[in-house]
């Protein structure tokens, strides 16, 4: 029997697709959420301002139908008790958008300003949002569409917000909700030395992927890395820096930096990669060579966990030391003769024999 796949799914995309391209057109930042569960958001919203990121995200609510339409012409979005508390208590600013496809047009509110100016109905309902319909949501209305929302910066940037969001980190029950906590910290606390202090021992603890890679991207912001472009509305303050940087090298070893090079994908540690944000942050690490070299003689590590350590070692003291680089290359081939890469080491080696350098 053929796979069914039910109209309600195609108008759902339709509205996530909807949503997307007045944001890209807007040249703001739209990231979708796959996985999202039952009471989980569509995506988050990120705004770039003059070509630069301004610091502030959103968490996006997306509802898609005809049905969201009455017959008074009102927009509503409907919901129940469970998806208000969340929204109410979530770490970062709520929006909602809701897309009618018969009118080709979607239309937004602010939901935590909605439920902060109406908090009885979080518990007693009733549980539907009436939308005006002057916040149409296009592209050419996105500037005011942003301005209503771009005080968020400051408000969320309170004591309040980050207690809210230290304690939902420690939720062990719920990803999702350790996964916006520490958007919180980084986007509304990350010039607070202590956000960086949770946010560096979440990495030591944390069993989840998706959020590992997150706190990856967020510490990337901590090295020199040369693709960060530095401005007013997002900048970190160098003592910030400074401090996290040595939370780094004081609190990662041998288990952190191995979590780290399972990251390393198809594109290696080339430019623009994960696997450069990656090196950044190993490079902050003092004792790194000799951590790599445990690290390629442990029990559990894979074959290409092993050749991304090696290649770090190499890239880091072939250019003070070209034969130590050779020799180790050889060691590689010779100890681990079995492994796939072993062809990868042969190749470096000859280039750093004839060309004294990685090509």
């Amino acid at each position: 029997m053929p796979t069914k796949r039910k109209n309600t799914k195609k108008t759902e995309n339709q509205g996530v697709l909807y949503v997307q391209n007045v944001i890209n057109d807007s040249n703001c930042i739209f990231n979708k959420i796959d996985t999202s569960n039952d009471i989980g958001l569509d995506g988050y919203l990120e705004f770039v301002e003059r070509e630069t990121v301004s610091g502030l995200c959103l968490g996006v609510q997306i509802k898609s139908g005809n049905s969201n339409k009455n017959k008074q012409n009102y927009v509503t979005i409907k919901s129940d008790k469970e998806h208000f508390e969340y929204w109410f208590s979530h770490n970062l600013p709520i929006v909602g958008i809701v897309y009618i496809p018969e009118d080709s047009l979607a239309y937004w509110i602010d939901i935590t300003e909605y439920l902060r100016l109406n908090e009885n109905i979080v518990e007693t309902g009733p549980y539907v949002i009436h939308i005006g319909k002057e916040n149409v949501f296009t592209s050419e209305t996105f500037p005011q569409f942003y301005e209503k929302l771009i005080h968020y910066k400051n408000s969320f940037n309170q004591e309040w917000s980050f207690g809210r969001a230290l304690k939902s980190l420690a939720d062990f029950h719920s990803k999702d909700i350790r996964f916006d906590a520490l958007k919180s910290l980084f986007y509304f606390h990350r010039n607070e030395p202590a956000a960086w202090y949770y946010i560096i021992n979440q990495f030591k603890i944390e069993t989840d992927s998706k959020i590992q890679y997150l706190i990856i991207y967020l510490m990337r912001h901590l090295t020199n890395h040369g693709d960060i472009f530095w401005h007013n509305n997002n900048i970190i303050q160098q003592d910030t820096r400074t401090y996290g940087r040595e939370i780094i090298t004081k609190l990662f070893s041998n288990n952190e930096i191995y979590k780290l090079l399972n990251f390393i994908d198809e594109n290696g540690i080339d430019r623009g990669s994960v696997g450069q944000d990656i090196y950044a942050i190993i490079d902050l690490i003092n004792n790194k060579i000799e951590i790599l070299k445990e690290i390629i003689l442990r029990n559990d590590c894979t074959d290409e966990i092993r050749f991304w350590a090696g290649m770090i070692i190499i890239e880091e003291i072939y250019p003070y030391d070209l034969r130590r680089a050779i020799n180790f290359c050889e060691s590689m081939i010779n100890n681990f003769p079995d492994s796939p890469y072993k062809a990868n080491f042969v190749e470096i080696g000859l280039n750093l024999l004839e060309e004294e350098q990685i090509q």
